[in-house]
């Protein structure tokens, strides 16, 4: 009896994760109802809530580069100690945030070229390929997204485009930031190029108190 009895607790306890994920899946598809079904909420509001209320992490993030220029000088001298074999280092400048007019936000990085000769950077039409972002829960970095495009998916082109040395990359990357959130997260993020992963400094950012919760449920489940 005493080992049916401690079989059933391990059992429940190894169910516990799949039962939490159903829970906010349960959440996410009530706040779609309201929207579509019963159309009490307009679709900004439900996208709030399943954020807020739900836990969910927003839409799928892309590394869009916006520019190419001459790295400042103040960057260069940062990231000086690089070895010029590879010299790729990727900073999230503080000024990181970038809120456009119609409320989209998006996270500023730089991908600098501090070699002696031109990189070649793989890419998705006027994404960056091969990128993951990761946030700091329970002391430990977890890994969100991870982007590898490896063929052409919904009419995308895959090509390298040519980063001189010298130079940096702006790029955005949709942003996790929560401007209403409570929670401040540790952020970073990472690309590979010819097998060679760069990671970014580290950020503060905020986010709702559910998508903490949500996460280290998933974290453990992992």
């Amino acid at each position: 009896m005493g080992k049916l009895f401690y079989l059933f607790l391990f059992s429940s306890f190894l169910a516990l994760p799949a039962m939490a994920q159903k829970k906010w899946e349960k959440k996410e598809k009530e706040i779609s109802e309201l929207h579509y079904k019963y159309q009490k909420i307009t679709a900004e509001e439900a996208y709030e809530k399943k954020r807020k209320e739900a836990g969910n992490l927003g839409v799928d993030r892309e590394l869009w580069v916006v520019s190419q220029d001459a790295i400042e000088s103040s960057l260069q001298d940062q990231n000086s100690n690089k070895p010029k074999e590879y010299g790729l280092a990727l900073h999230i400048p503080d000024n990181w945030l970038v809120a456009m007019p119609n409320g989209n936000r998006f996270t500023k990085i730089k991908l600098l070229n501090l070699s002696d000769s031109v990189v070649q950077i793989p890419r998705a039409d006027a994404t960056i390929r091969d990128f993951k972002d990761y946030l700091k829960i329970n002391g430990k970095w977890v890994e969100l997204q991870k982007k590898r495009n490896t063929g052409v998916e919904c009419g995308n082109s895959l090509f390298n485009s040519a980063l001189k040395n010298g130079h940096s990359y702006e790029l955005h990357a949709d942003s996790l930031n929560e401007p209403k959130g409570t929670e401040k997260m540790q952020y970073k993020m990472s690309i590979t190029v010819n097998g060679e992963e760069t990671e970014s400094n580290e950020i503060t950012i905020k986010m709702f108190k559910n998508q903490v919760t949500r996460l280290k449920e998933e974290s453990r489940n992992n």
